[in-house]
């Protein structure tokens, strides 16, 4: 825990260096600044669904010669989130232009009076400069229509514009390590309906070792750094913080480090059976994030810890795969402990 708390206390310590705002009560009409559950997946076309949530990630990546699609899509049975997205990227052009649209359908009220559904609508513009010890910077436009039901059924609908533009800086180590910084300033002279400045920051990698131990890293610290209400950020559940309720923990900040272990049993060719395991590991997991205003951020007394444990086996089934399946049992260690069985399948 030593190694992960002081990733912490430097990710707090940039981001707590500006003045945040206080107080709850503005956050009762703000934009919601999530996707449904998306997870960390590897490049490339992939896909993961979990029980007994029944959520599941799609993601899908094609390249052509002058242009790469990509498409992604997200589910939640037991909420009834959805939400889907395309875009394209011209990865030869010098500024690498694209564009990415997405629709999201989350069932949660936006404030005390909506009602209990919530619908995005974003296009999102972006262009990407290489720079030199693999850097790049990227800047971004984002317009997002949000809209609920109001709580009286006579009124129009609940809806306003979010309008922003993100600037961000990017960087690589050896194609295992990634890290970014990125501030995200609402428009609300060019027609937006916000003012707020949102700061990111985020450090990502895997270290793998011959004889079959792999470790997946992923850390981040976002939130607003403003007065103006601000988007709110969710943690909790399989793919953020395991052993919590979905989207149990939320505010205008949030901070999350991941840690993803895998400890390879054996490793086997492809042989000619109709189902054949080649590869089975003994999974761990340990999440450790909150949510919340900066009193919530800045001790780390007050960050809420999970432990997953599990297994995971390549199968093959009558030459379909290799299919990845996982089983693993989470817990949280603060407050009431129920354990929680996530059934995985793709990833």
């Amino acid at each position: 825990m030593a190694l992960h708390k002081k990733w912490i206390a430097v990710l707090s310590g940039l981001m707590l260096g500006i003045p945040f705002s206080e107080g709850r009560a503005q956050e009762v009409q703000l934009p919601i600044n999530i996707r449904v559950q998306t997870v960390t997946v590897r490049t490339g076309s992939s896909y993961r669904f979990y029980l007994p949530n029944g959520e599941f990630h799609g993601r899908l990546k094609k390249a052509f010669k002058y242009v790469t699609i990509y498409a992604d899509a997200d589910y939640n049975f037991l909420t009834g989130d959805m939400g889907f997205g395309i875009g394209h990227v011209f990865p030869k052009v010098p500024l690498k232009p694209g564009i990415f649209f997405r629709d999201d359908l989350l069932f949660r009220p936006l404030n005390a009076k909506t009602r209990e559904w919530h619908r995005k609508q974003g296009m999102v513009v972006h262009v990407e400069k290489e720079l030199a010890w693999h850097l790049s910077l990227r800047t971004s436009f984002k317009n997002e229509r949000q809209k609920s039901p109001p709580e009286d059924p006579l009124m129009d609908m609940v809806s306003f514009l979010d309008r922003t533009i993100r600037i961000g800086l990017r960087g690589s180590h050896r194609d295992a390590w990634y890290g970014h910084v990125a501030l995200e300033k609402a428009l609300e002279r060019f027609g937006g309906d916000f003012k707020y400045t949102l700061l990111s920051i985020g450090l990502m990698g895997t270290y793998k070792t011959e004889w079959g131990f792999k470790h997946t890293f992923d850390a981040r610290m976002e939130g607003n750094i403003t007065d103006a209400p601000s988007p709110r950020y969710y943690i909790g559940g399989r793919s953020t913080l395991i052993g919590y309720d979905n989207d149990e923990i939320w505010g205008n900040k949030r901070a999350l480090v991941r840690n993803d272990l895998e400890l390879r049993v054996f490793k086997r060719k492809m042989g000619e059976r109709p189902v054949m395991c080649s590869r089975l590991s003994v999974l761990g997991r340990v999440d450790m994030g909150n949510a919340g205003q900066a009193a919530d951020l800045e001790s780390l007394e007050r960050y809420k810890v999970g432990l997953g444990l599990g297994l995971g086996m390549d199968v093959t089934l009558y030459e379909e795969g290799p299919i990845w399946i996982s089983v693993m049992v989470g817990s949280r260690l603060s407050g009431e402990k129920k354990p929680k069985v996530y059934v995985g399948l793709g990833g």
